[in-house]
């Protein structure tokens, strides 16, 4: 036993001097140095990478830099790569050679990082998987560290035939980069790139997962992701917001789904709703930019506005008229975001306070066209429809202050019911198509809603839900523009009349009425510019006096909003919604969304 002790210990022995042999220098005089990671494989959430045969690493004594490979039979955690460098008390490595500009100082180098990859199922780009790693005390031996993140996206079988990913940011992603040794980190130098895409020369990519490497930083104006499919075809996904890519680290991307390429224009994504107790809509101007809105607040989102001219003809947002590229774009960016998205037809408005314009009737005189235009209501929903929307709302004209009834009430009931009977089984990506109603906002309680002028459309059975208004309201006192028993009498109303309370919808204003000897509307995030109150008396009041310049300011305070929730119980109805969500301030304790999500429980 003891013989066999001494004959193991000698082996281990001999293994232990081969090792350190391997570090040192072959008989040619070439030196060896050994690569591996830093936990012996390269692992980010649940992505190994190994060294493959071939693979090249630049490794710098301070002074110059050599290039080192390795020769391997099989793809290896760890791997000898056999170069010659003179000999120093520090050496630094990185990884892919290839991607080397110039080192410099003690251990600092430049590199690009390309704005196409390659696409390999179950790994990245070699070229673009950048490492950095190294030695002290003459030591030859490197642990490598990513300098990069990734985006992870999985295709399956029952995703769409792809051909490339494009991911595009409002910050350079991509291009040529520092890497600095004292503080461990890359940043952006020159020729800046915003777009990275990963394709394999035109071939559809198969079922597996698929990384895009791009700079570790905060990219702050949002992503788009571009999916093209073999036939050419493209789908844009929005991720608006700011997201930070971490060194290191894979941010998973998910599953992606069978995509609509239709053949009308900027392909469609299927859409999921996403779960909640209560409905949350959120009145949003297109113009306003996607980066404006936080999906976790809302589950429906309704978009304002198209609108009409004298003639009758519809200008609808972002350039749809003519490109529904963009419009498409953000109805995908909500369908990723499991939010309904809903078009609003609208007649002149004040685009904050939602006051009517005085006089304009454009959407109303098109609508009683021929005693209720069928033609108007097929256009309508067509279009919405088409682009992938998940409904229509309409925001009809008021047609003048005074009025107890709408002159043409019959042409107008008439046109609501071809709306109704024109409304499709389905949205374009297979979920509910929807149609609601707003009731008219300021000072209606004194002529049609008081006068039962609007009780005949209201009470129609076609709709699905009815978005009440009730805000604007000029009234003497400065306590608020939103009245809380207007907004109760009005629910009694419709209850009265029938209307189910699930299908009526609270709507709380983000708006603030100012005055300074005229009346002036502002959106509700301005607060925090205007008064120097802390976060938590601001929401927790609903009016100031004498502050900013102003007489006075009203508006919605969290307490108001509570009451207005609890009109939810009684006298009922079925959820809430913001006038607008980009109106509301950004962080959770001083946002009205993120107020009314909590209150409804999602």
């Amino acid at each position: 036993m003891k013989k066999i002790i001494i004959i193991v210990s000698a082996v281990l022995a001999m293994a232990a001097c081969e090792k350190e042999n391997a570090f040192k220098s072959l008989p040619d005089g070439r030196k060896v140095f050994r690569a591996s990671t830093m936990q012996t494989k390269t692992v980010m959430d649940g992505y190994t990478v190994k060294w493959e045969d071939g693979d090249a690493i630049s490794i710098y004594n301070g002074s110059t830099s050599e290039e080192f490979s390795t020769t391997l039979g099989a793809p290896a955690a760890s791997a000898d790569f056999i170069g010659d460098i003179e000999d120093a008390p520090t050496y630094s490595a990185m990884f892919p050679a290839s991607g080397l500009t110039a080192w410099s100082g003690s251990g600092d180098f430049t590199f690009t990082i390309p704005g196409t990859q390659r696409a390999i199922a179950g790994s990245v780009d070699p070229a673009a998987d950048f490492m950095v790693a190294e030695t002290t005390d003459g030591e030859r031996e490197f642990h490598f560290k990513h300098l990069l993140g990734m985006f992870k996206f999985t295709i399956d079988a029952s995703s769409s035939r792809l051909i490339s990913i494009k991911v595009t940011a409002g910050r350079n992603a991509a291009g040529g980069h520092s890497y600095s040794a004292s503080t461990g980190k890359a940043t952006w130098v020159s020729a800046g790139i915003k777009e990275i895409t990963l394709s394999n020369g035109g071939a559809v990519l198969t079922p597996g997962d698929y990384y895009i490497a791009l700079a570790a930083r905060e990219y702050d104006n949002g992503l788009t992701f571009t999916f093209t499919n073999e036939d050419g075809k493209t789908v844009d996904i929005v991720r608006a917001g700011s997201s930070t890519v971490k060194a290191g680290k894979v941010h998973p991307m998910g599953t992606i789904p069978e995509l609509d390429f239709g053949d009308d224009g900027l392909a469609l994504v299927s859409f999921t709703p996403k779960s909640y107790s209560k409905p949350v809509y959120g009145f949003y101007d297109a113009s306003a930019g996607v980066s404006s809105v936080n999906w976790s607040r809302i589950t429906h989102l309704i978009v304002c506005s198209a609108t009409f001219n004298n003639d009758g003809s519809i200008n609808y947002p972002l350039g749809a008229n003519t490109d529904t590229d963009e419009i498409r774009t953000l109805v995908n960016t909500a369908h990723t975001n499991g939010v309904a998205v809903i078009l609003q037809y609208a007649g002149d408005h004040n685009t904050i306070q939602g006051k009517h314009a005085g006089g304009s009737v454009k959407f109303y005189n098109a609508a009683i066209a021929g005693g209720g235009s069928a033609d108007l209501a097929a256009s309508m929903v067509t279009f919405a429809r088409v682009n992938g929307f998940d409904g229509i709302n309409i925001f009809m004209d008021k047609t003048s202050a005074g009025i107890s009834e709408y002159p043409d009430a019959e042409a107008l009931e008439s046109f609501y019911t071809k709306l109704h009977a024109a409304k499709p089984a389905t949205s374009r990506t297979g979920g509910a198509f929807t149609m609601s109603l707003c009731t008219i906002s300021e000072v209606i309680h004194a002529t049609l809603l008081k006068n039962g002028g609007l009780d005949r459309f209201v009470s129609l059975s076609g709709w699905d839900a009815i978005i009440t208004m009730v805000f604007g309201y000029e009234v003497s006192d400065n306590t608020s523009h939103a009245p809380q028993d207007i907004l109760k009498s009005e629910l009694q109303r419709w209850l009265g009349l029938g209307v189910p309370a699930s299908k009526l919808i609270v709507t709380i204003p983000a708006v603030l009425l100012c005055y300074d000897g005229s009346r002036t509307w502002l959106p509700w995030k301005d607060i925090f510019d205007i008064v120097a109150d802390d976060v938590e008396t601001i929401v927790g009041k609903n009016n100031y006096t004498g502050v900013g310049g102003y007489t006075w300011i009203r508006y919605d305070g969290f307490p108001w909003i509570g009451t207005k929730h609890g009109y939810l119980t009684n006298p009922g109805a079925g959820g809430m919604a913001l006038w607008k969500v980009n109106f509301d301030a950004a962080a959770d304790d001083a946002s009205m969304a993120y107020k009314i999500k909590t209150l409804c429980g999602n």
